[in-house]
């Protein structure tokens, strides 16, 4: 269980950094007619300027008449903004209280190639039943609650953290950013949020109608978000409103760039950078899904939400997808909640709480470990009495003022087989995300989709990835420059010497990538690969060759241009054009760590006779099952045919 939940808390990393960047950005205080809004509505949303106050590695911008002027392509797309920031309030003061049962699973994924196959390295399910009312605050009932990382073991195991059935379960409650699927969307600038026009520029797109029981007709409109300059804290999308009441209703957007942690993670000596291994270090946040009901012909509330996100950490991928939905048995019902009390910090449990995050610092490294590992002794004691009392763990927390109180079962048992949760942990055919229109995801987030154009800063970055060693090069070191642009373009230049050759050879390419396809050019020198088998150039085979003097790659020299394309989800599908000068390659090093040893030495290279080839490629990539007790299937399917100087087709 501790393995389980460590490797959890490790990829959830990629959601608490986003997350981070928020610290320390607090929104003004309310004056004048805010301040009396919010005293009459009670505990009203605390963070209407949530957006623009909050921290992200953009600067904020002053508000001025040319940007306000400039912000709308029409004057619909203007009134209806006005209203849905009017409604956006009045929504959070006349909502008392609900009942309702979430489902939620956080998949991440593990892979060791940009275009590889992924892996299922950890999944979280859990299910709750959701009791919030106004002046009270939230009551969670955990229903179901497991976990499982195929990558340590195949055992389902019930799961008892922070993430899966906490405060980010719940759908809403006034203050609460319903735009991100963790609870929270501090890190980006909220297109609704006073001054965004600073940031953004909207106009008026699609309308849609559809008929409900008792013949009432909801129409609803469209607002394409355009964000002005290629910034990570800025997203563009589709966002879609109610006609008659001006509340949101669907959500479909994505950040203009991806983001670059590099400069948000300090080393040891204070730097504000990540150190040289880890690069690069960036967040790719492809997609965010968020789909609103109605209920009693007025409140519209979260039903679906979804988002696909991915870090890279130096040559891993790793790809996140989080899902949540919500069903409601009543809105506004007159039933009272008892109210939450608050505990107090105690320093047996939670010394560090109990101290103060500053005193906690000025202990002594020895004392805190072991005051922390007390803590974590006197916790599990404290639950194993709690569990022989009453068969519950229960915990109060706040989130944005409002207090929460979790209750969870004891028994594992409970929690992993609940009814409440889908049949399998496993099962890829319970789609949390099943509902949301194709056609609407691809014109919100495909190539049509409006992401201002403009320069965004370059990046400089070298690392464990851009490094390999083989016969041919020997040690190979490599740096790349990457420029972002806007309309989700990107330019990069790779410059690599190897040096057993001290051949320079490098590649410029151009690409723009949306939420389901990555398109670009390139042209280049590289070390090509007559074979594919074994991934020759992968740091796994490097290492391969440096150690035990096995260097499987089959080398030539490539200069050229490519068109090509690639899937981003489902089937990996991808192509190149391609023109060509292929010339051959000489052995350039003998030396392995197996050659000191025991005298072992590369084989020779194969003889390539030099040519120019105009030629076409197209590789296939599906899996079927992540269940490891069960049968898996892996398709790997690949051609390659050329003509020039010579023909070949493989």
């Amino acid at each position: 269980m501790p393995l389980l939940y460590r490797a959890r808390c490790s990829v959830m990393i990629i959601f608490c950094a986003l997350a981070s960047l928020e610290a320390g950005a607090q929104p003004p205080p309310p004056t004048g007619d805010t301040a009396r809004a919010r005293a009459d509505s009670g505990r009203q949303e605390r963070n209407v300027n949530i957006g623009v106050s909050a921290g992200g590695p953009g600067a904020d911008i002053a508000l001025t008449p040319e940007l306000e002027r400039s912000a709308y392509r029409d004057p619909g797309a203007r009134a209806l903004v006005a209203r849905a920031r009017v409604a956006r309030a009045t929504h959070d003061s006349l909502l008392l209280g609900y009942e309702a049962s979430s489902v939620e699973r956080i998949s991440v994924g593990a892979r060791f190639r940009e275009a590889g196959r992924d892996r299922l390295a950890m999944r979280g399910e859990s299910a709750a039943k959701i009791r919030w009312q106004r002046g009270v605050g939230a009551h969670i009932e955990v229903q179901g609650a497991r976990t499982t990382a195929p990558v340590v073991s195949s055992e389902v195991n019930p799961q008892y953290g922070t993430v899966i059935g906490s405060p980010s379960s719940i759908p809403y409650y006034p203050g609460r950013e319903a735009l991100w699927p963790m609870g929270d969307a501090r890190m980006w600038k909220h297109p609704l949020a006073t001054g965004a026009e600073a940031y953004y520029r909207y106009s008026t797109g699609d309308s849609i109608a559809f008929r409900l029981p008792g013949d009432r007709t909801i129409q609803l409109l469209e607002i394409r978000l355009e964000p002005r300059e290629p910034r990570s804290d800025l997203v563009g999308g589709s966002f879609w409103f109610d006609r008659e009441t001006a509340q949101l209703v669907r959500a479909l957007y994505r950040p203009a760039v991806p983001l670059d942690l590099q400069a948000n993670i300090g080393t040891s000596d204070g730097d504000n950078d990540a150190p040289g291994w880890l690069r690069p270090l960036i967040i790719t946040v492809r997609s965010v899904s968020v789909e609103f009901g109605l209920h009693e012909g007025r409140w519209w509330l979260p039903r679906r939400q979804a988002a696909q996100a991915e870090a890279q950490v130096t040559f891993m991928r790793i790809p996140v997808t989080v899902e949540q939905r919500f069903t409601y048995s009543s809105v506004n019902a007159a039933e009272a909640l008892p109210p939450i009390v608050a505990t107090a910090p105690d320093p047996i449990t939670e010394p560090r709480r109990a101290m103060g995050d500053s005193a906690w610092r000025r202990l002594p490294l020895e004392e805190r470990s072991r005051l922390a590992r007390e803590a974590a002794e006197a916790r599990d004691r404290a639950r194993k009495e709690t569990c022989e009392r009453s068969g519950f763990t229960t915990r109060v927390t706040v989130r944005d003022s409002v207090d929460i109180q979790i209750r969870v079962p004891c028994d594992s048992a409970t929690l992993v087989n609940s009814p409440a949760l889908p049949p399998s942990i496993f099962d890829e055919s319970d789609n949390l995300d099943e509902g949301f229109d194709r056609d609407l995801l691809e014109a919100a987030l495909g190539w049509s989709s409006r992401l201002g154009w403009g320069i965004g800063a370059p990046s400089f970055h070298y690392g464990v990835d851009l490094i390999r060693y083989n016969r041919i090069e020997g040690l190979s070191v490599g740096a790349m420059l990457q420029q972002r642009f806007g309309g989700a373009f990107t330019a990069e230049l790779v410059g690599r010497l190897g040096v057993a050759d001290l051949h320079p050879r490098g590649e410029l390419t151009v690409s723009r990538t949306d939420a389901f396809r990555t398109l670009g050019i390139s042209a280049y020198e590289r070390l090509g690969v007559a074979n594919e088998w074994g991934t020759p150039l992968a740091f796994g085979a490097s290492l391969n060759a440096l150690i035990f003097g096995r260097d499987e790659g089959l080398y030539y020299r490539a200069t050229g241009m490519e068109l090509y394309g690639r899937g981003l989800e489902g089937s990996l599908f991808s192509w190149r054009l391609f023109g060509e000068q292929h010339r051959a390659l000489d052995v350039e090093t003998d030396f392995s760590l197996a050659r000191l040893i025991n005298g072992n030495r590369f084989r020779d290279n194969i003889v390539a006779e030099r040519g120019d080839l105009l030629g076409v490629g197209a590789r296939l990539q599906g899996s079927l099952g992540v269940d490891p007790r069960r049968l898996r299937l892996l398709g790997d399917l690949r051609a390659e045919g050329a003509t020039g100087d010579h023909d070949f087709a493989r």
